[in-house]
C-alpha cells in the first residue's frame, strides 16, 4: 500500500504543468501513517454519524406514525425529520 502511495506522490505534481512545485523528496512514511490514520478517523466518523442519523430518522418516524405526540412534539420531530432529510441520503443508514 505504501509503494501504491508513494507513486500517486512522485507523479502527482506532473499533471502537465510546466512548473515544479519544489523539492522532489521522497516521502516519510511516518506522515503518510499519519495521513491515512486521519482520514481514516475522520470517515469513520462521518460514517457513524450517517448511522446514527438514520436512526434518529427511523425513531422520529414511528413516534410520528404512533400520534402520540403533542402539537409541538409533532412540529419539532417533523422538523428534525426535514433537517436530517436535507443532509442528504449519500450514507448509509439514510435511506427510506
Amino acid at each position: 500500500m505504501i509503494k501504491v502511495i508513494e507513486d500517486l506522490l512522485r507523479i502527482s505534481g506532473k499533471d502537465g504543468d510546466s512548473i515544479d512545485g519544489g523539492v522532489q523528496r521522497t516521502p516519510d512514511p511516518t506522515e503518510i501513517d499519519q495521513l491515512l490514520a486521519a482520514w481514516s478517523e475522520e470517515r469513520g466518523g462521518r460514517i457513524e454519524c450517517l448511522l446514527l442519523l438514520g436512526r434518529v430518522r427511523h425513531l422520529l418516524s414511528r413516534m410520528l406514525s404512533a400520534g402520540r405526540l403533542t402539537d409541538q412534539e409533532d412540529r419539532e420531530a417533523r422538523s428534525l425529520l426535514r433537517l436530517i432529510g436535507s443532509i442528504g441520503r449519500e450514507g448509509p443508514g439514510l435511506d427510506s
